[in-house]
């Protein structure tokens, strides 16, 4: 469990009762205290941006896009999740951009390129490293 300095400890046990939280985990469940980003990650969103691009761009509703330029949208998705990658689909479909790069590790490239069919979204799929990737055509709606 999360132990913190004695003050640290007074302070986020005051936050936790003003905000109704039990205990640090639900805070951390609830997204009221946000996880940290991995070094992995970091770098794989500042590569994809290139020297003129931007990482975390505002998107409607909220929401970030990883990286962007002024004609290329890159969402990195690390965790393999199907719902995950649903998600980061969805973001590079309203990012408006022409190309659409989602970047996963090489195990999870199928699932990216299913869960980017399934969105409704082309464009291309490629491991952490790039040395492969995927074109990804839009399905036609039936």
């Amino acid at each position: 469990p999360f132990v913190a300095p004695p003050i640290g400890q007074q302070l986020m046990e005051r936050l936790f009762e003003i905000f109704g939280i039990p205990t640090f985990q639900n805070a951390v469940n609830r997204r009221i205290i946000a996880m940290t980003e991995s070094k992995s990650h970091k770098s794989a969103k500042s590569k994809a941006a290139g020297p003129k691009g931007k990482t975390e761009v505002p998107l409607p509703g909220g929401r970030r896009l990883d990286a962007a330029s002024k004609r290329r949208a890159t969402e990195v998705e690390l965790s393999g999740n199907s719902a995950g990658l649903e998600k980061s689909a969805r973001r590079l479909r309203d990012s408006g951009k022409s190309q659409k790069v989602l970047q996963v590790p090489q195990k999870d490239m199928g699932k990216a390129t299913k869960a980017m069919r399934d969105v409704g979204v082309s464009g291309t799929v490629k491991n952490m490293v790039g040395t492969k990737r995927q074109s990804v055509l839009k399905v036609p709606a039936k």
